[in-house]
């Protein structure tokens, strides 16, 4: 099988990384990780909807495996807004609510490190 890519693929590319990687409201992709989704592009499968696939399958791995992760959309507000708005977030939930929010993975691994390092300084007095 022969494969080609269309002229402007590779600028179509750029342009995509260069709006998702400056963008505030995304966690941020390190160099290695762009290039190797830029490698996969241009030498294994050279399919724009394979890249965004790749790509959304970092994103899910990261609100997976970073503590609170998903509370990422707060950095996007001043220093001063945040505390209010995570306020009337927490205020707005219910019991449903906070019961999905303590089963996210990010959520979970954050208070079993949370709880260790109380049982850690609590052993130590």
């Amino acid at each position: 099988a022969q494969s080609f890519a269309l002229s402007g693929t590779e600028v179509s590319v750029e342009r995509l990384m260069a709006s998702l990687l400056s963008s505030s409201s995304l966690p941020t992709l390190s160099a290695a990780g762009y290039e190797q989704m830029q490698h996969s592009l241009l030498e294994e499968h050279r399919s724009m909807s394979a890249f965004v696939r790749q790509l959304h399958f970092c994103l899910l791995r990261h609100f997976r495996t970073q503590p609170l992760s998903f509370l990422c959309a707060l950095d996007m507000l001043s220093a001063n807004d945040a505390p209010a708005s995570l306020g009337s977030i927490a205020a707005g939930l219910g019991s449903v609510q906070i019961g999905v929010v303590a089963r996210l993975p990010s959520v979970t691994a954050a208070l079993k490190t949370k709880s260790k390092a109380v049982q850690t300084a609590s052993e130590a007095v």
